[in-house]
């Protein structure tokens, strides 16, 4: 089974494309706002909160998690990219990517 799962990830990694990611419609950052703004319009309506919270530790946590997440990204892009420009033996496609190309496989996964 682990197996089975690693291997089906691992695909899913290299033949990465848009169209199959999870969450890639339209429809997911809509009702993403819609949500949120009704529960903080209830929130609201209930007077929630009636005094200041101190969520300073909250922020650094949420901050420090953001910036981690960052740096994942970024050092997976630096890897595909350096991948990339081995395999093709130029860096030109860097700057001017061709019209006709496709964004899917790994360096795609990571941006």
């Amino acid at each position: 089974f682990v197996r089975q799962s690693t291997m089906s990830l691992s695909s899913f990694y290299t033949d990465f494309r848009w169209q199959d990611a999870y969450a890639s419609h339209w429809v997911w950052p809509a009702v993403g706002i819609a949500c949120y703004l009704s529960l903080l319009g209830v929130a609201l309506a209930l007077g929630w909160p009636a005094k200041p919270i101190g969520l300073r530790r909250l922020t650094v946590f949420h901050n420090l998690l953001l910036s981690l997440g960052s740096l994942v990204m970024f050092i997976g892009t630096s890897v595909e990219l350096f991948r990339r420009a081995a395999r093709t033996g130029d860096a030109t496609w860097f700057f001017c990517e061709e019209a006709a190309g496709q964004a899917e496989g790994p360096l795609y996964f990571w941006s």
